[in-house]
């Protein structure tokens, strides 16, 4: 699901295998680092608030970090970031194209049970001749223990500190309730929600397949602007194949899919 934003702060682009990711340009944010962690154990205490038990925490690292004018100096931050992360990072765009070079890679991370990073780097040939270097980096873990979530959030930052990027790292929570909601329903479980993190409502779909909605909380650390200045999306929708309605909340916004 994309979140539609003008292209001055919000990129989007297709990687092999990865799907696609939204990419934050950080020029109009404001972030706290030493706060964020604690925003995913509010997310998570306020899914508990509604009897929605949280099952998956992604923590998300997207952004444009360098513009590099030769495709060696690509290689030599991808290099860098395998030294970070301690993995292999795979070249995915054919050998020959120029216009955008794509790396990959993923490790298990060995501190928490059940969790992996995902790595993708991509260098995009602009109208200059320059190559614009995105980085989307996502920590995808089946734990949501209060010390597991702060080893993972904790390991992320690190690796982005040791590749030189600035660590603004946006917290995605998902859960479910094992039965079929009406839209009704869901709707007001997310106003709930926002309700409890003292939140403003601005913007976002309320279709029937999908719920979908922004809003600004001062509980929260890290936002963006958009129309509005915005820190907290909440999503919900019914899943058919596992028969469970699944909420997913996310700060500043949701970067995965729902």
């Amino acid at each position: 699901m994309s979140f539609q934003i003008r292209r001055n702060w919000l990129i989007t682009f297709s990687l092999i295998t990865l799907g696609i990711i939204t990419i934050i340009n950080q020029s109009n944010n404001t972030y706290a680092e030493n706060d964020v962690k604690d925003d995913g154990l509010l997310l998570m205490r306020t899914m508990s608030e509604e009897n929605i038990e949280s099952e998956k925490v992604i923590l998300n690292y997207s952004g444009l970090v360098n513009t590099y004018k030769d495709p060696l100096q690509i290689h030599s931050f991808k290099t860098e970031l395998e030294q970070a992360f301690s993995t292999n990072l795979s070249i995915t765009s054919e050998p020959d194209e120029k216009k955008v070079i794509k790396y990959q890679g993923q490790k298990v991370v060995s501190s928490v049970p059940n969790t992996k990073i995902k790595v993708a780097l991509a260098g995009v040939l602009n109208e200059n001749r320059e190559y614009e270097v995105f980085l989307n980096v996502s920590l995808l873990s089946n734990s949501t223990i209060k010390n597991d979530f702060f080893k993972n959030y904790t390991h992320l930052k690190n690796a982005l500190d040791n590749a030189s990027v600035k660590p603004e790292i946006i917290v995605n929570i998902q859960g479910s309730l094992d039965e079929k909601l009406s839209h009704s329903s869901q709707k007001q479980i997310i106003m709930e929600m926002f309700k409890n993190l003292n939140a403003s409502v601005f913007e976002g779909l309320n279709e029937k397949e999908v719920i979908s909605l922004t809003g600004f909380s001062k509980e929260l650390s890290y936002s963006i602007k958009s129309k509005n200045r915005i820190n907290i999306q909440i999503s919900s929708r019914f899943d058919d194949l596992a028969g469970k309605t699944t909420f997913t909340i996310g700060t500043p916004i949701i970067t995965i899919e729902y």
